[in-house]
């Protein structure tokens, strides 16, 4: 019994070294732009900077951590057209890819976040989570614009092909990134950030693997032609059946994308009783 009641003691005290910090509990809204990459087997890195934008609710217990769930807007492209090598250049693939979804994230904060705290306060942090988001890539031809993922670009008709068809247009994404929080006001604030994400997926553009038997397309597409013109982008010089297997993606590599965000912030407080001793 005595072990026991050691046991419950301790666990008290790990309890109020946790809640004492925490009598004070912050909620915070905002709203947020900015502008977003994409790194994968079209573009490592490049300043093919697009739109994104979300909106952030943020629940702070602690004064150093804080839960956050932002949904959020995207928009990655990729083009074989920038490419260092005359390989990607006679590739000649091109994608775009809107993106939304949700994610929920962890932070530190690396200065005590203190309502009573003068004005202006700079709060540096880190954050880390998982995000969930719709993503469906597409490309144009001759200005009209079509949607990849139903061609199956890579022979996922073939029953016999390792990847799966359809690859989901749902997918999930670890989270990395860190930035200042500006509090100008007690309760305004301006929060800078750079989010990094790492797809679970590698079809974000619509490339993995390898070049398919165009064979697959005529036997199992509903529009072969279409379905082998949107596969086999090289000239028409190139017969499609002198590429199949040969690489076309980097499988082992999964699909990324960051943003660079700034947004404005409102916090409302609620203030616990101070302790006594």
């Amino acid at each position: 019994m005595e072990h026991i009641f050691r046991f419950i003691d301790m666990r008290w005290i790990w309890f109020l070294m946790f809640a004492i910090p925490a009598m004070g509990q912050y909620h915070t809204w905002g709203i947020w732009v900015g502008a977003g990459n994409y790194s994968g087997e079209l573009e490592r890195f490049s300043f093919n900077w697009r739109p994104a934008l979300g909106f952030e609710y943020m629940y702070q217990w602690h004064e150093y951590y804080a839960l956050s769930i932002t949904t959020f807007y995207n928009e990655i492209h990729g083009s074989d057209e920038r490419g260092q090598t005359q390989w990607r250049r006679a590739r000649n693939i091109t994608f775009f890819n809107r993106q939304f979804g949700v994610k929920a994230l962890f932070i530190v904060h690396f200065k005590t976040y203190d309502y009573h705290a003068r004005m202006p306060e700079i709060i540096p942090f880190l954050n880390a989570g998982i995000g969930l988001f719709y993503t469906s890539p597409y490309t144009t031809v001759d200005g009209e614009r079509i949607s990849l993922r139903p061609y199956a670009t890579e022979g996922q008709y073939d029953p016999d092909r390792t990847v799966p068809y359809p690859y989901s247009p749902l997918q999930g994404a670890f989270v990395l990134g860190g930035g200042i929080w500006w509090r100008f006001m007690q309760r305004w604030s301006i929060r800078i950030s750079f989010q990094y994400h790492w797809a679970w997926s590698d079809f974000l553009d619509d490339v993995s693997g390898k070049y398919p038997d165009p064979g697959v397309f005529i036997r199992y597409s509903a529009q072969p032609e279409t379905a082998m013109q949107l596969s086999y982008r090289y000239n028409d010089t190139i017969n499609p059946f002198t590429l199949w297997e040969r690489q076309r993606g980097f499988p082992y590599e999964k699909d990324r994308f960051y943003w660079v965000q700034i947004g404005l912030y409102y916090t409302l407080y609620r203030i616990g009783c101070p302790l006594t001793f």
